[in-house]
């Protein structure tokens, strides 16, 4: 029978027989369960139960002891059962972040239901001697809601250290010259106070008297009734030499009690020669920076590289053709090449995106632009059409009707590149009904790289600038550029006199070229947006489309002689009248190297003022059927360090199973792997930090690197031609690197 707890201490009284081997002996029962004096538990509550005689620790477990989730009572709490004696003790989990405790062993808020098996339950708890639990029992609680989160002090006063390992109690125990040192503490500490700034200090005396501060690393684990501090010196210490270990009232007790200030002391044993290995087991993938590579069962995979698997073939048309992205979005192509004389033309509403295993070779056309705004059609004529978007580009408006119905004399907004979106996200207002001499003009699309214009003889705002300058595929930036607003009709309510308004230009569309080995240029890629129409009356002029999105990467990039990259906006539709239509705004273009050096020509690039957004932020590839991986900064034991890595080929890098590492699955004929090393001193003013601007760049020859005490690793994969990278498990499992102190 479940029971309320109005102070959750249940009190049970321990009637009947014994059941088991201990027939004839005073009962095995349970006594108590005591959970506090509160309504509610706090998050850090232990859960005590008093048992009539010793418990055999081997029978407490989950399926005994269950404190689980209500209603459905299928989520055990989480924690730890600790037996001693004829107590039993349920320690819940503390949380990794106390004021945000998602990942607490009790759910804040919760009802939980605590079952304890005993009577006729043959698994159920038991005594030392065998005796099975006489009856078990039943107790409901609730876990404290509050914000912030309530914890209790469990163990009253403040924190103290309790032992050392090594013992600082004047034994003789010494510290070894790479060792750690462990500190218990009589309660569990907020995590958050251990990392505050003077809560830990190592010190070094030196025999004249002078000391010097130590760098460490300091990690915590603790449950509900005690701590542990392990503090690890990153350096190797002097033998012989005197270590003091500070810890200061920083550190606090989970309600706030200030720790009892400690200072320890002892020696460090003799000194010598010291070696050590870092050895990489590649199943974190938060230890590589960036990849092209991929984890999979605790090893780093060969992939198929930035340019994709090869699967559509070698894209090389004889003769013009379109490609509409309704149906084809994205080409993965073992190499690209648009040849002199020869047009593609790139239709539809998604950006293009083309990965090459190989080399793009682009002496043709690539043309992604916005179609052009239909001119207006003369008096009292319906207005007219706006142009199709490029793909990823949004359509114009079209212009403004003069018919005798009057219906609609305004032009349409332009359509900004993202469906759904509002017009004016790249859009151009269409021309409004100004009721002054004339039509008003559409104004221009915006693109990524600037806003559109206003149109003439109105009020046609320019659709705003959209998009972002990085390009990022993976955050929704790479957009084409938005459509013009059509031109208004001529108002002057003589229908005979009017005229319509002129259709906005389509904006530009989006292209991104990948390759893993080169990108050549010498013909044009074009992402233009589409002009306004024009009006040889008095209705308004259609706005120019913006200009597109060109997102070039590749392992080297070279725009020759004659090659154009073009992302203009369109010009505005040209009137008789007063209305001239606003011009598109600019887009974007982007080149990506491995080394930052592109081969450019200023004139191949339209507007000129975009060629400062050539860049190249790191290392995209490295060849056709290549991967790689880069780790972060490791930080050796010694501030000195001696390194050493016996690759089979010293001057390249290359390695082969059984060097310094273990391969998984099969080495293919013709497979290889490389390994490059880069290293950094110490930062000066944060000694735990590399200093990145005194990094060597990376380098085969490991030995350059002694003395620095940072040290990172570059692996590349290679794969010949004929071997399918997502069919071959080819990877490495562990990475060792050896060190010594010098």
């Amino acid at each position: 029978m479940a029971r309320s707890i109005p102070f959750l201490i249940v009190l049970v009284t321990a009637l009947g027989c014994s059941s088991g081997s201990g027939s004839g002996t005073a009962p095995f029962a349970l006594v108590t369960i005591d959970a506090g004096l509160r309504d509610e538990l706090a998050l850090n509550q232990p859960i005590t139960f008093r048992f009539t005689r010793d418990v055999d620790p081997a029978s407490v477990t989950p399926d005994t002891v269950r404190i689980r989730l209500r209603p459905e009572l299928a989520i055990p709490a989480r924690g730890e059962l600790r037996v001693e004696g004829s107590t039993v003790r349920f320690l819940p989990a503390l949380p990794a972040d106390l004021d945000d405790p998602v990942d607490a062993g009790l759910e804040p808020g919760a009802d939980y239901r605590i079952d304890v098996a005993g009577g006729s339950v043959p698994r159920g708890v038991r005594a030392i001697d065998g005796t099975i639990l006489d009856h078990g029992d039943v107790l409901e609680i609730r876990i404290s809601s509050s914000s912030p989160p309530v914890y209790i002090d469990v163990v009253p006063g403040p924190p103290v250290v309790v032992a050392t390992e090594p013992s600082m109690d004047g034994s003789g125990q010494s510290l070894a010259v790479d060792g750690v040192l462990r500190l218990d503490l009589s309660e569990a500490v907020r995590p958050s106070s251990v990392d505050e700034r003077g809560a830990v200090e190592l010190v070094l005396r030196g025999e004249g008297g002078g000391s010097s501060r130590l760098p460490f690393e300091v990690s915590l684990t603790q449950d509900v009734l005690s701590a542990r501090l392990l503090v690890r010196p990153t350096r190797i210490l002097p033998g012989d030499a005197v270590v003091e270990i500070h810890l200061s009232p920083v550190i606090r007790d989970l309600v706030g009690n200030p720790l009892e200030s400690y200072r320890g002391t002892l020696r460090t044993g003799p000194g010598g020669g010291f070696s050590s290995a870092l050895v990489l087991s590649f199943d974190d993938e938060s230890s590589a920076e960036l990849s092209t590579a991929s984890w999979g069962q605790g090893s780093l995979l060969a992939t198929a590289g930035p340019g994709g698997d090869g699967s559509d073939g070698t894209f090389e048309p004889a003769a013009s053709l379109t490609i509409d992205t309704t149906a084809t979005p994205l080409l993965q192509v073992r190499r690209f090449i648009v040849e002199e004389g020869v047009a593609v033309h790139v239709v539809g509403p998604r950006p293009l995106a083309v990965l090459a295993q190989e080399e793009i070779v682009i002496r043709g056309v690539l043309d992604a632009s916005g179609g052009a705004g239909e001119d207006a059609r003369g008096n009292d004529a319906p207005g007219s059409r706006g142009g199709d978007g490029g793909p990823g580009g949004g359509a114009g408006g079209g212009g403004g009707s003069p018919e005798a119905d009057r219906a609609r004399i305004e032009g349409e907004d332009g359509a900004g590149p993202e469906p759904g979106l509002s017009p004016l996200s790249g859009g151009g207002r269409g021309g409004e009904d100004s009721r002054q001499a004339g039509g008003a003009a559409g104004g221009g699309g915006g693109g990524n790289g600037e806003a559109g214009s206003g149109g003439a003889n109105g009020q046609a705002l320019g659709g705003y600038a959209v998009g972002d300058a990085s390009l990022d595929p993976e955050h929704g930036f790479f957009l084409g550029g938005g459509g013009g607003g059509g031109g208004g009709a001529d108002d002057d309510l003589v229908p005979a006199d009017n005229d319509g308004g002129g259709g906005g230009g389509g904006g530009g569309g989006a292209i991104r070229l990948v390759s893993s080995d080169r990108v050549e240029i010498s013909g044009a890629v074009t992402v233009i947006g589409g002009p306004g129409g024009r009006n040889a009356g008095a209705g308004g002029g259609g706005g120019g489309g913006a200009g597109g999105s060109l997102l070039i990467q590749g392992r080297t990039i070279e725009l020759l002689p004659g090659g154009e990259l073009d992302a203009r906006g369109g010009e505005g539709g040209e009137t008789a009248g007063f209305g001239d239509g606003g011009a598109g705004g600019a887009g974007r273009l982007r080149l990506e190297d491995e080394d930052g050096v592109v081969v450019l020509f200023p004139a191949s690039t339209r507007p000129p003022k975009l060629e400062e957004e050539i860049v190249a932020p790191f290392a995209l590839s490295r060849g056709a059927g290549v991967s790689f991986a880069r780790s972060l900064f490791l930080a050796p034991r010694v501030l000195d360090p001696d390194y050493t890595f016996d690759a089979s080929d010293p001057s390249s890098g290359r390695i082969l199973a059984g060097d310094d590492v273990v391969r998984a699955g099969i080495w293919p004929a013709g497979a290889e792997a490389f390994v490059l090393f880069e290293g950094a001193p110490a930062d000066p003013l944060d000694p735990g930090r590399p200093d990145l601007t005194r990094a060597t760049g990376f380098t085969p020859d490991i030995d350059a690197l002694d003395g620095l005490a940072f040290l990172r690793f570059e692996l590349e994969f290679r794969l010949p031609a004929s071997v399918d990278p997502f069919g071959l498990r080819f990877g490495i499992d562990t990475l060792t690197i050896r060190y010594a102190l010098r």
